[in-house]
């Protein structure tokens, strides 16, 4: 990735470029949702699919002025080879150090001296290097100043030619020598850019918080960051432990997105619950990179405080029961583990009472003139929904004229979007465990890699992923 700024004398606002290997221009996933990389720009959707290809890069609307003009510069980049360009490029760069280091042997070159450890541009350190710059641009001598003391020259070898650069080396030995730099307007901004640090209170920023809420107030800072208790001396505990405990706070926001969901399809608040359906699936694309963090802990850094763990486990969570739960994987023997805990007992058992957020789908296919068997309608909601044809053959519908049903057909997909996302966190769970403990079993009896594997195979919402074969 780069700017036709830096590379091609663009000047600001110059269009940016990138490029992408072959076999990674479709899976690589743009930082920033660009309009003009849509899948389909004018659907106006409310979430981003990327475009197939490099096309899913593009971030803005070109600025077409710009492009015809790097257009006609990279014409004649064309006509000369890059060879003879960086050559032409440490020449200039070169003779402009000697000249210097010649004309004001008090400044201090802070570039690499050798010609092939530098890029196109040449620094050099001088106490007052604002001010001089100032001065500089001042004299038709255009660089660049970074503080603290940094003054930057860039060149470019296509069209500045040495009597260029002698002539800026002269012009910058005269305001160094004769004190130039010292001007009164030339100081002027000193104050403000390098001696005085940025103050937000000069702009009204509370910056006391005597008897006010403050960031860690409200957030209860001190009670979070004082939950984590290593039982070990192992430095790689704090990752382990952490690492859980902000996916417990990612899935209690699930929990609370789900649950928000499910009652506004039940009232038939449809956008605020697709709303929130992208949400949850964003939250667990969240928690996916989290184990990219975790795989960080090799199978000898684990082993080193895996003991103090006893039968703690993973499969234990009862916030990630109740999300299972909620999307309908509903297998009551997992009750179990939180008998000793009265409050999550019931609370687990309450949600069982509850129609899941597949069966409240179901009912809004069925409101919204599409048939579903009356027996999945009336089943025993504590039961796991299996899969159907009748409701197979539902979604088909729903597919096959997606015109007619725009509003189901948005709501599979997002229940579709959100399994994709989930499924992929379940995936990353087991190649996480197996490069830590291989196959061990897991602390709490479970079979480990193979437990898990097993939760691969559940779908939560089997017929829409049925349905694909058949369309």
């Amino acid at each position: 990735m780069g700017c036709t700024y830096k590379y091609l004398n663009g000047g600001p606002g110059a269009p940016a470029f990138i490029y992408v290997a072959d076999k990674h221009k479709d899976t690589a996933r743009p930082a920033l949702s660009g309009w003009m990389g849509h899948e389909a720009p004018f659907a106006f959707d409310l979430d981003f699919r990327a475009a197939p290809g490099i096309e899913r890069m593009r971030v803005g609307t070109p600025p077409i002025i710009a492009l015809s003009i790097l257009e006609a510069s990279l014409d004649i980049w064309d006509m000369v080879e890059m060879d003879a360009v960086r050559e032409r490029s440490i020449e200039l760069c070169d003779l402009f150090i000697d000249e210097v280091e010649r004309l004001c042997p008090q400044l201090q070159l802070g570039s690499p001296r050798e010609g092939k450890c530098r890029g196109s541009q040449v620094s050099f350190h001088f106490e007052n290097g604002y001010a001089a710059m100032q001065a500089l641009i001042a004299n038709g001598v255009i660089g660049d100043f970074r503080a603290p003391d940094m003054m930057r020259f860039g060149f470019t070898p296509l069209y500045t030619d040495h009597d260029d650069v002698r002539g800026a080396a002269a012009i910058l030995g005269t305001i160094i020598n004769d004190k130039v730099w010292d001007d009164p307007k030339y100081q002027k901004k000193v104050k403000s850019y390098m001696i005085k640090p940025y103050d937000p209170s000069d702009e009204g920023a509370q910056m006391s918080f005597d008897g006010r809420m403050s960031y860690g107030d409200y957030l209860q800072i001190d009670t979070i960051l004082n939950t984590q208790q290593p039982l070990s001396t192992a430095h790689d505990e704090m990752l382990f432990i952490i690492q859980h405990q902000t996916s417990e706070l990612w899935m209690k926001l699930a929990v609370h997105e789900l649950h928000a969901a499910r009652a506004a399809m039940q009232e038939n608040r449809l956008e605020p619950a697709f709303k929130m359906l992208a949400r949850v699936a964003r939250i667990f694309e969240q928690l996916n990179n989290a184990w990219d963090v975790l795989r960080t802990m090799t199978p000898s850094e684990y082993t080193e405080f895996r003991e103090t763990l006893g039968q703690s486990s993973g499969f234990q969570s009862y916030q990630y029961r109740q999300i299972e739960y909620i999307l309908g994987n509903r297998n009551k023997s997992m009750l179990k583990p939180h008998a000793h805990r009265e409050d999550i007992h019931a609370l687990l058992k309450q949600e069982l009472e509850m129609p899941s957020l597949y069966d409240v789908a179901l009912q809004l296919v069925r409101a919204n003139g599409v048939d579903i068997p009356t027996a999945i309608l009336e089943r025993d909601v504590r039961d796991t929904h299996q899969a159907d044809d009748g409701v197979e053959a539902a979604w088909a519908k729903i597919y096959n004229a997606p015109e007619k049903y725009w509003v189901l057909y948005q709501l599979a997909e997002k229940l579709v979007d959100f399994e994709d996302y989930f499924r992929r966190w379940r995936f990353n769970h087991v190649t996480t465990v197996e490069r830590i403990i291989g196959f061990k079993r897991g602390t709490g009896g479970t079979g480990g890699v193979s437990y898990l594997r097993r939760m691969l195979d559940v779908e939560l919402f089997p017929e829409l992923w049925h349905v694909r074969t058949q369309l």
